[in-house]
Parts: structure tokens; C-alpha cells; sequence
């Protein structure tokens, strides 16, 4: 016999989540909306992913990673607030612009989501908030950003103050690069994020791109081959 609570659970998960997207259709014009702002996208990736590219990182080996694109998305979304004790429905506080990039790594396959690389962005609640889902990161962390199939374990609105550099990877020149590292040299090996170890210590993020290199605990060195 299925267990009875799990039903209800389930059901009212399903009405919920219908009564949100049937909200956002018939939109409440009083609600804030709160939108990207060019300030905003001067710390959003502009870059063009499409579905279905395949990004290459190749480290000094000759070793090939493949990213493969599954979406690249920005939508309008409706922010509730929490429902009451006796399972009444959350009030709508506001709208929000939201993007989100999305890929898989071939050579990492899981049907866990945080075995995906993401790049967040959400303008909900009038800020910006911003961060990375990346499997290999050797700090664990699982945390997302609005929603929880928008995993992240790097949060990047902190580097935000940090002076960018120009760095030549590959013979492409990117102009807008921070580094991110954990300064740590443990490693990790939770399936959670895949079949790949967790030892990647050090990112370069480019505003504009995303990730154009990573550095593991034996500095096995992963550069971006741009896509042509």
C-alpha cells in the first residue's frame, strides 16, 4: 500500500507549483518587477552558449574535458513568500529577471544536479545575486540560489570588488578575469557530484565568458580552447 502522507505531500507539491506558474501567467501589475540593470550584466556572462555546443578544456597532457551545453536561459520569475503553518499558500512579493546557464561535463555523467556546471544570476529581491555550480570544486558545499535545482557551490557575488585582469589562454584574450580559489589542498570523492575526484583548488573566471581555466591539488593546469 503507498504510503498515504507521501501522496498528499506530492499532490500538494503539484497544486503548488501549478498555482505559481498560473500566477505568473495572469501577472499582478502591482508586484515589483525587479529587472537586470547594465551594471548588472557587466557581471553576467555575455557569451552565447547554445544548447548542444560542445566546450573543450585541455590541460598540458593533452587530456580533453568536454562541457556540453544544455540550456542558456533568461526568464521572468515570481518570488512568493513563505506559506503558513496550516499550509496556506505564500503571498507574491515580487517579479524578478533570472539567467541561467547550465552544462554537463561527458566525462562526469550523473543524473545528480550537482554534478552540473551553472552559472546563476538572479536579480530577485532587487539585488543581484550570482554564483557557480562546479563538480570538481574541492570545497564542498550544496547550496543553490531561488530555486533548488539552481545548485551552486561557489558563490561569486563577494568577488565582485576585485580587480580583474587580462589574461591569454589558448591565444584568446579575455579582459574581465578574477581568480577564485579555496586554499585548500584537500580532495574529495562524494558521487554526489560525479564520478570525477573534487580537487579543483583554483578558478579563472572571466565576467564575460565564465570559466577560461582550472588548476587542480597537483597543478594539472584545464585551459579553455575557445570556441570558434
Amino acid at each position: 500500500m503507498k504510503n498515504p502522507i507521501k501522496i498528499v505531500f506530492v499532490s500538494l507539491s503539484f497544486l503548488l507549483f501549478w498555482s505559481c506558474s498560473l500566477d505568473l501567467d495572469q501577472e499582478n501589475t502591482e508586484a515589483p518587477y525587479y529587472t537586470f540593470n547594465n551594471q548588472d550584466r557587466s557581471f553576467m556572462i555575455n557569451y552565447q552558449y547554445v544548447a548542444g555546443q560542445t566546450i573543450p578544456y585541455v590541460n598540458q597532457s593533452g587530456d580533453t574535458l568536454h562541457f556540453r551545453v544544455l540550456e542558456n536561459q533568461t526568464s521572468k520569475n515570481a518570488s512568493y513568500s513563505d506559506g503558513s503553518l496550516s499550509g496556506g499558500e505564500g503571498l507574491l512579493e515580487n517579479y524578478y529577471d533570472s539567467k541561467i546557464i547550465q552544462l554537463e561535463i561527458l566525462e562526469n555523467p550523473s543524473t545528480e544536479p550537482y554534478a552540473l556546471v551553472n552559472y546563476i544570476f538572479s536579480k530577485n529581491n532587487n539585488t543581484l545575486n550570482t554564483g557557480i555550480n562546479f563538480p570538481m570544486w574541492n570545497l564542498p558545499l550544496f547550496s543553490f540560489i531561488d530555486e533548488i535545482q539552481n545548485s551552486v557551490n561557489i558563490f561569486t557575488n563577494q568577488y565582485q570588488g576585485q580587480t580583474t585582469s587580462s589574461v591569454s589562454i589558448n591565444g584568446h584574450q579575455f579582459n574581465k578575469v578574477i581568480t577564485i580559489n579555496t586554499n585548500s589542498n584537500d580532495s574529495g570523492n562524494d558521487d554526489r557530484f560525479g564520478p570525477l575526484l573534487q580537487n579543483v583548488n583554483e578558478i579563472l573566471y572571466d565576467y564575460d565568458f565564465g570559466i577560461i581555466q582550472f588548476k587542480d591539488i597537483n597543478d594539472t593546469i584545464w585551459s579553455l580552447v575557445y570556441p570558434q
